[in-house]
């Protein structure tokens, strides 16, 4: 199971709603684990870092010619579906569905075929986890959700606010550092990896008067 709460996840995402909500009049930021799924099997299967590409691991099956947002929004999305697959042809189906739909992108890919080789070439790792007959993302789903339990119990043992978001989370501004803190502690105990380095996205909104409102995003990458 995943923690939610409709109140925050009921608000448009795209339009970062949940960025001027205020707790108890003070204004929040929202950290959220940047690629959780594929970095959380990634991590679990002790991959070295060199083989990285990037700091985004969906970025990995394209070349330097096809890095884009629609490739990588692809890649994503193509990723998901085959932990969630028990088996190719499925994903391929719906990998098919995902690109017919999208009129609005153009992709490097003639087919999901191409798709689903590419993705199997770029994580030679994680070939126990693709289109298994008990799909990976049931597992990726627990895991998270315990993840997300070790984060929140922080919080709540002092008492303080926080939101659940399945793998993002609101807090007050003040307690930013302690979220950061909290969420990279969480992700080494449920990887078992203590040299872990954990990527997030942080978000806050900045509130103008005289201008249009803003939204600040800041790319995290934790070390130590």
């Amino acid at each position: 199971g995943r923690f939610a709460r409709s109140d925050l996840q009921n608000m448009p995402n795209g339009e970062d709603q949940r960025l001027f909500v205020t707790i108890n009049d003070k204004p929040v930021v929202e950290v959220d684990y940047s690629n959780l799924h594929i970095r959380l099997l990634t991590d679990l299967r002790k991959v070295d870092y060199s083989k990285y590409k990037d700091t985004d691991l969906y970025h990995m099956p394209l070349s330097d010619d096809d890095l884009n947002a629609d490739n990588r929004w692809l890649i994503k999305q193509a990723v998901n579906i085959m932990f969630n697959c028990s088996n190719e042809r499925a994903a391929m189906a719906a990998i098919q569905d995902k690109m017919r739909k999208e009129i609005t992108k153009t992709f490097c890919f003639g087919g999901p075929k191409e798709v689903l080789t590419a993705i199997k070439a770029a994580y030679p790792w994680l070939a126990d986890d693709f289109c298994q007959p008990v799909p990976r993302g049931f597992y990726l789903m627990n895991l998270d959700s315990w993840i997300a339990h070790c984060v929140s119990k922080e919080f709540a043992d002092e008492a303080l606010p926080i939101g659940i978001i399945h793998d993002s989370f609101i807090v007050q501004e003040e307690y930013r550092d302690k979220l950061i803190r909290a969420m990279t502690v969480a992700y080494r105990k449920y990887t078992d990896r203590a040299d872990a380095i954990v990527y997030m996205k942080l978000k806050y909104a900045e509130v103008n008067p005289l201008v249009n409102d803003s939204i600040i995003e800041e790319t995290l990458v934790i070390r130590d």
